[in-house]
């Protein structure tokens, strides 16, 4: 897979991992850009993972938003739900970069940006020169 992306959708990138872990799919990723926020779930999915120096990572916590009108009462039942699937999602993105779950956790916390060589250093991800 070659990705470029801010994120989106985390129902969208987790129906990408579900597949990659259901099919038993060793898939290799290349970072031609950005790969932030729901994408990670993919990129930690990915058996080899590819960057470039240049590749762009940024690790945080969920965020929800809303682009329409809900009554307080679906509002108070999405807040529920997101506060378990944020948990979730925290504790999924650490079990794909094991062993470097600490490092992982600590990104999310921060909310860090981060470059594909930051990447590559940790262990990662596998650097790619660009000439």
């Amino acid at each position: 897979m070659y990705m470029d992306s801010p994120g989106g959708s985390v129902y969208g990138a987790l129906a990408v991992l579900s597949l990659l872990k259901l099919r038993q799919i060793r898939g290799t990723i290349v970072v031609l850009g950005e790969c932030s926020s729901a994408c990670l779930l993919i990129f930690g999915g990915c058996t080899k993972r590819l960057v470039t120096p240049h590749s762009v990572f940024f690790f945080h916590r969920m965020r929800w938003q809303s682009d329409r009108r809900i009554m307080a009462d679906e509002a108070r039942q999405w807040a529920q739900h997101f506060v378990r699937m944020e948990e979730d999602m925290d504790g999924l993105l650490v079990r794909l970069f094991e062993p470097h779950h600490e490092q992982v956790r600590e990104w999310v916390r921060n909310g860090q940006f981060l470059f594909g060589r930051e990447l590559a250093r940790v262990g990662l991800a596998e650097l790619v020169e660009l000439p």
